[in-house]
């Protein structure tokens, strides 16, 4: 390659140094970060302990166990899923088989209001 400014260059020659820290062993690829190493590799060392999901990164591991603590915050008191918003819960509690919302046209009952407006 060609550069108009030796900083340019220089510059060029560090990140193409700075590639090969990480170096696959079997192509001899290389890689800025151990990480991306690893998922060249396809490695996932990282694993859920709640769900068993694995990850390449511990950082994306520990957004995930954020997400999934986060999910937990509205739980089904019959079947004990979680839910992120409240409103997620009332959706989801239809164990009781219960269809209060009645279509005045044809009779058809459903479980929640927003199923019955789309029918109408």
């Amino acid at each position: 390659m060609r550069f108009t400014q030796s900083s340019c260059l220089l510059e060029h020659q560090s990140v193409q140094t700075w590639k090969r820290l990480f170096t696959c062993s079997e192509c001899g690829m290389g890689f800025t970060l151990s990480s991306y190493l690893l998922i060249h590799y396809g490695e996932r060392p990282f694993t859920c302990s709640e769900c068993g999901m694995r990850f390449t990164q511990s950082s994306c591991l520990l957004e995930h166990q954020s997400v999934q603590t986060w999910k937990r915050l509205f739980t089904c008191s019959e079947c004990g899923k979680g839910f992120t918003l409240s409103s997620y819960l009332l959706i989801h509690e239809v164990h009781t088989g219960e269809r209060p919302f009645t279509c005045s046209e044809c009779g058809m009952r459903f479980t929640q209001s927003s199923s019955l407006l789309i029918h109408q």
